[in-house]
Parts: structure tokens; C-alpha cells; sequence
């Protein structure tokens, strides 16, 4: 009620009467010019009821359950972000010339983070994109220099956009400029040289990763494809026009402005019927990865299509590649002949035919099992730009391909804690409940990684917590405790009859770009962590660190479920939620690494076993049939590669999996000289004993027989 009192005040509001914006989209998507796009964003006057409930809603959110309040102030390395949001939010204006002007504020601020689980979505009344009629694309070349050193360097292309066609239609004049610039290589953007140009926008603007190089790699495509509801479009930033410079001269053109119905509509800002659950042509607008329609761009007669992406209901699909075995070939030398590729787009299979989240993940399940129940002797799981979902998918994912997970699954269970706050005290004091999460079974339940039972109540799970020095600040956090993923690992074969295979680290390959994140952060770092596979990361900033994976930050949580808890808690009166209908949440849990005991693992950088140079990653803004091609022939090249390698491991005598069988090699060596020490000390250490002994021995003999003539002497 309270809600609905503040927004009838809300609208009733005068500020409401003017209009600048002309637009009016009656289809899905519409284009305009980057100006009159402007104008309708700026149409929305800045409302202060709007603002005072969303900085409420904010700042209480982060006090009352964010996990890296206290470690944002300042993370150290590798990463080095140093931000206090409570304090830069509670200060941003109360008066500004737009609401418009108010979110892109407070989007800046959230930005800051370099976290997709803090990314905040403006509301649906902004709903456009500045897009551009050109995008980059990336080439390696080797140049040696005169010492005979290699050199790689990276050059940027000029190809035509998805959007191609519809900005010559909206800008007819531009048509032989942009033919002029297809094929060009890249020298300079808006006056920077294009990669630090690039780069800086990933920083200031896209929070998809705090890992510079996968941060890039999302960058390479938002910095030409940029939404106003998903991205801060102003601070330093011209999107009215864009500059190439290529080495033949410059060339100015404007953005191509893209919108949909009710763009700069105060009504749409707050109507809750206007969701983020919008068609797909509108989804396009709005942002993110465009998937795979299709595992490859034409037949092969050397792949065989398991579960295809157009029919993927549980977002896996698969194929199997029969490779050349000839004599001499290095799959022959190998032993490969089948190799699986599985491509995991999302842990998150909501399918539409799926009556509740449990018959989802039955179905991921089965789709997994259906890919590895074919003939294989190796495996590609591409998980590029997968955003995660349920921990429990991506948990049980890893332990079907590795089978020390498989027999136990202790091995892939990650340690957690939750902020101490006044709104969860009242929680635990009033409701005592087991579960940090009111309603678990819509996600994922906790257990008690001592006794793998679920806990009593809620006092054994959160007192009497621990506290815990982050960011130069003291936090005072719950006891460790572990998700519970038995119901997932208690699913039914599907099919019946399946078996598990599994493989050495050589022959299981992990891809991917870094952007792979939550759930996804999950599945990579504890295989990773473990060993357990080969990781090939794709493009970055090439010759630059990059990470796995982004976003590891542990679970989430958002101010409507803060608002039941509130409910539930009684003592702390009514929680404060949004007006308008942006979308937001935030880490709430936050998982610890393996392998950093006591670091959060989203502070982590682990870098891939090898890199490969690719950058095409499927986008809205490019045609679907070239990053279909182009993902193809990664997938020959990441085949070719790891067969390589373990033709070489084999060749060199390893057995074909490097890093097991070196370490075998080096156990072994080790036994052998250990047992000739030991033996050699043995026969020392006899050899001494019976010296020692007939010394002994003699030396007794002479005390007897000076002991037995001083008697006589004596006696005498």
C-alpha cells in the first residue's frame, strides 16, 4: 500500500505536463537519430519522490545485506577497487535537470564496482540503444623484429554492423563512407588509439568484469552497441557522433539511434506490466550475448549434431567430430578419434515448458547426459559469456565430466558466509529458520559442511559468526556454511542406461572468455582449482593476464527479497522498494577460493592454461551468420590445438596427459631414490652396529680382564 500511495503522489505531480520527445515506436524496434533519442531520454522530468525511494532503497539494501560492503573499500590486489557506495550514494544531488540525468548518476556510481552482480538496469522508460553501422574486428599478426624476436600485435578491422542496412536507410548520405570503411584497419576512435579506448570504456562503463582482459572482451562489443538502460551513456562520452580514423583520414558519422514503444513515458517508468520479460526483439534492445542458433554454419560430414541450440530447451547443446586418424596424424598419435564439444550457454534452464525449477533442472541434467552419453575420447565445454544460474547445475555439471567429483561430493562444495546486519539479527531473532533464503526451494538450500546436514535452525548457522578484517574495515560475518546441492545429485539417469566416462585433465577443455560468471565462476574455478581440466581463454587484452571467469562473487540477493525478510523479521517495520521499475540486486553471500583460503574468489585472478586469439563473440549488434562461422572455426582450432598437445606429451613420452604423467614421472623418481637412500642408510647403520658391537664387545673383555686382576692384586 505504501508503494501505491507514493506513486499515485508520484504521478499526480505537475512536472508531468511538458514533452519534448517526438518518437512514437509502434512496432518492437525502431530507429531514429541519436539526437531525437536524447530528447525523449531527457523528456522524463526528475521526480524526487522517484529518487529519495530508489537511494533509500539502495543504501538500505547495501547495509542490510551487501557481502562486500566492507572489503569494497578498498580490495588490494589484484584488482585495487576502492569504493565506499553508501557514502557516494547518500551524496549524489537531489536536483537534477532530468530523471534521466538522476539514474545515470546513480548507474555511475554503481559502476564503480566492476561487478555484474551489482549492475543496476535503469527503468524500461529509457529503453534504447546507441548503436553503431560499424564493429570491430580483431586480427593477430606476427611481425619479427631484426633480432629475430616475434612480436605479436593486434589490429582492429571495420566491418559492417547488424545494424548496417538500417543506418544507410535512416542516413542515406553516409552510404559511401561506410563502404569506403569496410575492410579498414583501425587506427584511432573519437581521437584515442581504439583499444584504450575501448579499454577505458570497460572501465567506466561496463561492469561485466573487474578482470581488465575478460572485461575487454565484453567492452569490444558494448563500446559500439551501447544501452541506456544497461550502461551509463554520458560521463566523458559524445553519443551524438563517432569518429574513425583509419590511414586513409577521418570519418565523422552519427550513432544510429534504436528504441522501442514508450520510450521517455513517465507512465512507463513505473508501470510494473513493463518488465525486463519483454520480446525478444525488444531484449535485443536492451542488451547482452546474442546465442547460438546453430553449432556450425554448414553440414559437416565430421560432425554429428546431438542436441542442437535452436532446440537446446535447457540451454546445453552438442555435437561429436570424428577427426582424422591416418596414420602419422597427430590424432592418431593421440588415441582421439571422437571429440564431444558441449556448449553451456546458461545454468539457468527455465524452460517454458517446465512446470517448476525442479523438472528444469531434471531436464539440464538429462541434456547433459544425452551429450556425454556418446562415443568420446574429449571433451569441449565452451561456457563463453555464460551467466550463470543455479549453483547446484553448475555443481553437478562438474561432476558428471570429473569423476574425483563424481565419487565425492564434498570435493566441489564452496564455503560461503552472509553479512551480520541489523535486518538479518531481527530476522534470525524472530523467525530462527535454517535457511537464509525464505522460500529455498525456489533456489538453493544451505547445509553444514561439518556434519553435511542441514542445519537445526537459524542460530546454528548464523551465530555466533566470526569477524573478519576486509578493506581495512572490520565485518562481523555468519558461521561458513556450504550450499545444498543433494537434490540435484540425486536426479535419475537420462537415459537409464547411461554411464559415466571421464578423462584426464588433457583431454577435458574448459573454453573460455572470461565473462563466464556466477554459477558459471563456479563451474570453472573449482575445476580449476582442482586441476581437474585444460583452460583455454579467448581474446582479452592479448599479452595481458586474464581471468576464467567474473562475477564469483557467491550468491545474490535484491530489495524485494529484503522487503519478506523484513516482513518475517517484525521488528525492523516495513522495508523500502523502487517506485519505478529499474532492476537491481547484489552479492549477498560472498564464496571463499580453494585455493586463496579466506580471499573471496571473485578477488582472485587464475589464469587459463593457454590463450587463443578470438574475439567474434555473437552480439545483437552482429549478423548471426558471422559469429556462427567464425564459433565454428574455433571449435576446429581448440580441437586441433589440444590434440596437438597431447600428441607432443605422448611423442615426448608422457603418456598423453602432461600434467598427471609428469607428475607420476617425478613420484616415481622420487620412490626410487628415496628407497636407495633409505637402503644405503640401512646397510650403514648395520654395517656401523657391528663395528660398534665387536668394539664393544672387546672393550668388555678388556674391562673383565683388568677388572679380574685388580681383584687378585686386591686379595693379596
Amino acid at each position: 500500500m505504501v508503494r501505491i500511495a507514493a506513486l499515485a503522489v508520484a504521478l499526480l505531480l505537475p512536472t508531468f505536463a511538458t514533452s519534448t520527445c517526438t518518437l512514437n515506436c509502434t512496432k518492437p524496434t525502431c530507429f531514429a537519430s541519436p539526437s531525437d533519442v536524447l530528447d525523449c531520454l531527457e523528456n522524463v522530468p526528475f521526480n524526487k519522490t522517484w529518487a529519495e525511494a530508489t537511494i533509500d532503497t539502495l543504501t538500505q539494501s547495501l547495509e542490510a545485506g551487501y557481502g562486500f560492503k566492507a572489503l569494497m573499500h578498498d580490495t588490494g590486489p589484484p584488482y585495487e577497487i576502492q569504493v565506499d557506495l553508501l557514502t557516494e550514494l547518500k551524496g549524489i544531488s537531489d536536483s537534477y535537470t532530468s530523471q534521466f540525468a538522476f539514474e545515470e548518476a546513480v548507474q555511475a556510481t554503481l559502476i564503480k564496482t566492476l561487478d555484474a552482480h551489482t549492475r543496476y538496469s535503469k527503468p524500461m522508460c529509457f529503453n534504447a540503444t546507441f548503436a553503431s553501422p560499424l564493429i570491430f574486428q580483431l586480427e593477430v599478426s606476427t611481425e619479427k623484429t631484426k633480432s629475430g624476436q616475434a612480436i605479436e600485435n593486434v589490429h582492429a578491422v571495420l566491418q559492417p554492423s547488424a545494424f548496417f542496412s538500417s543506418y544507410i536507410a535512416e542516413n542515406p548520405t553516409y552510404v559511401d563512407t561506410l563502404n569506403q570503411l569496410v575492410g579498414q584497419e583501425l587506427i584511432t576512435v573519437n581521437g584515442k588509439e581504439w583499444q584504450t579506448e575501448v579499454h577505458f570504456w570497460g572501465s567506466t562503463h561496463d561492469s561485466r568484469s573487474n578482470n581488465p582482459g575478460a572485461r575487454f572482451n565484453s567492452a569490444i562489443r558494448s563500446y559500439l552497441f551501447r544501452s541506456a538502460i544497461s550502461y551509463p551513456i554520458y560521463p566523458g562520452e559524445d553519443v551524438t557522433s563517432l569518429t574513425f580514423t583509419t590511414a586513409e583520414g577521418s570519418f565523422t558519422m552519427p550513432w544510429l539511434g534504436v528504441y522501442g514503444p514508450n520510450l521517455g513515458d513517465a507512465n512507463s517508468c513505473v508501470d510494473s506490466d513493463v518488465s525486463f520479460a519483454v520480446s525478444n526483439k525488444q531484449k535485443v534492445i536492451i542488451d547482452g550475448a546474442a546465442e547460438l542458433k546453430s553449432l556450425h554454419d554448414k553440414a559437416e560430414d565430421s560432425r554429428k549434431v546431438i542436441i542442437d541450440p535452436g532446440d537446446a530447451e535447457f540451454q546445453i547443446s552438442c555435437f561429436t567430430q570424428t577427426l582424422d586418424t591416418s596414420e602419422g596424424t597427430d590424432a592418431d598419435t593421440a588415441g582421439i578419434s571422437n571429440v564431444l564439444v558441449m556448449k553451456v550457454s546458461s545454468f539457468s534452464p527455465n524452460s517454458p515448458n517446465s512446470t517448476n525449477y525442479t523438472d528444469a533442472w531434471a531436464g539440464f541434467v538429462g541434456d547433459a547426459q544425452k551429450c556425454l552419453s556418446v562415443d568420446f575420447d574429449m571433451i569441449v565445454v565452451d561456457v563463453m559469456q555464460n551467466g550463470g544460474g543455479y549453483v547446484c547445475m553448475g555443481i553437478r555439471l562438474m561432476e558428471l565430466l570429473v569423476e574425483d567429483f563424481y565419487n565425492d561430493h564434498t570435493l566441489t562444495q564452496m564455503k560461503y558466509d552472509l553479512p551480520h546486519s541489523k535486518l538479518m539479527d531481527a530476522y534470525i531473532n524472530a523467525f530462527n529458520y535454517n535457511q537464509p533464503y525464505i522460500n529455498p526451494k525456489d533456489v538453493e538450500e544451505i547445509l553444514d559442511p561439518a556434519t553435511q546436514e542441514s542445519y537445526p535452525d537459524g542460530q546454528a548457522w548464523y551465530n555466533p559468526g566470526y569477524n573478519v578484517t576486509q578493506g581495512g574495515v572490520v565485518s562481523h560475518r555468519s558461521n561458513i556454511f556450504s550450499l545444498d546441492c543433494r537434490l540435484a545429485e540425486a536426479m535419475p539417469s537420462t537415459p537409464q542406461n547411461w554411464k559415466p566416462k571421464f578423462l584426464p585433465a588433457s583431454h577435458l577443455v574448459i573454453l573460455t572468455d572470461g565473462t563466464c560468471g556466477s554459477t558459471c565462476a563456479c563451474f570453472t574455478k573449482v575445476i580449476q582449482e582442482s586441476n581437474k581440466a585444460t583452460f583455454v581463454g579467448v581474446g582479452g587484452l592479448w599479452g595481458e593476464p586474464m581471468d576464467v571467469s567474473s562475477f564469483a562473487g557467491g550468491f545474490v540477493s535484491n530489495p524485494g527479497y529484503l522487503q519478506n525478510i523484513a516482513k518475517k523479521a517484525k521488528t525492523v517495520g516495513e522495508f523500502p522498494n523502487f517506485i519505478t521499475n529499474q532492476h537491481w540486486q547484489f552479492d549477498w553471500a560472498v564464496w571463499y577460493s580453494a585455493r586463496f583460503p579466506g580471499r573471496p574468489a571473485q578477488f582472485t585472478q587464475q589464469e587459463p592454461n593457454f590463450r587463443t586469439s578470438f574475439w567474434n563473440f555473437p552480439h545483437p549488434s552482429v549478423d548471426e551468420s558471422i559469429t556462427t562461422s567464425a564459433v565454428s572455426n574455433l571449435y576446429d582450432s581448440i580441437i586441433d590445438d589440444n590434440v596437438a598437445r597431447i600428441a607432443a606429451s605422448v611423442n615426448a613420452g608422457d603418456g598423453g596427459d602432461s600434467c598427471d604423467n609428469n607428475e607420476r614421472f617425478f613420484v616415481t623418481v622420487g620412490i626410487i631414490l628415496t628407497a636407495l637412500f633409505f637402503g644405503t642408510m640401512l646397510y650403514f647403520l648395520k654395517h656401523q652396529g657391528e663395528l660398534a658391537r665387536r668394539k664393544y664387545a672387546s672393550k668388555q673383555g678388556a674391562d673383565l680382564e683388568s677388572s679380574t686382576l685388580t681383584q687378585s692384586l686386591l686379595s693379596k
